[in-house]
């Protein structure tokens, strides 16, 4: 019984070299394990509050990047707008600076002609007043000729009437005579 006693104190001191092995090593396994879980709970922790981080700056970025993206556009219509108000006003101006000269051309055709036109009227206007002036002169001329040759013709008539008895008497007596 001694050796049994000694056999099974002995398996005792194994068994319970064996169990607190054990114990040990699962208290070390649990301590690693713990170890672990806190590592992983940090590191899932802090790759979380990365992630939420990097959530939050990509939308941060996204945002900046429409606000520039409105304000290049923004600018880009103002330029744009700018650019069309020059062009459209070059074109303006450049199409008011044609008309112009078409008008100017036009008005200048047309006062020349005017000018020609009163001049000509003008000339129109002396010729016929020295026409008439003349006329006048010519109109007096014949009727101081027509008074002339009539008061004339009224003389020779008388003298005639005076005359004519004596020239026919010595007419009839050549025509008697032959």
């Amino acid at each position: 019984m001694l050796q049994l006693h000694s056999s099974f104190a002995s398996l005792g001191k194994d068994l319970r070299s064996t169990f607190d092995d054990l114990v040990r090593q699962l208290d070390a396994q649990q301590a690693e394990a713990e170890r672990l879980r806190r590592e992983l709970s940090t590191a899932c922790a802090e790759l979380v509050k990365s992630n939420e981080d990097a959530r939050l700056r990509l939308r941060k970025d996204v945002e900046e990047e429409k606000q520039r993206g409105a304000e290049d556009r923004a600018n880009a219509i103002v330029q744009m707008t700018a650019y069309m108000t020059a062009l459209l006003q070059r074109s303006g101006s450049a199409q008011d600076a044609r008309l112009d000269s078409r008008v100017e051309c036009f008005e200048q055709g047309m006062i020349s002609a005017s000018s020609t036109c009163q001049q000509a009227q003008e000339n129109y206007e002396k010729s016929m007043d020295s026409w008439m002036h003349s006329e006048r002169a010519i109109l007096a001329g014949v009727l101081k000729s027509r008074d002339g040759i009539k008061s004339k013709i009224k003389s020779d008539w008388t003298v005639s009437d005076t005359l004519a008895p004596n020239i026919l008497i010595p007419m009839r007596a050549i025509a008697d005579s032959n």
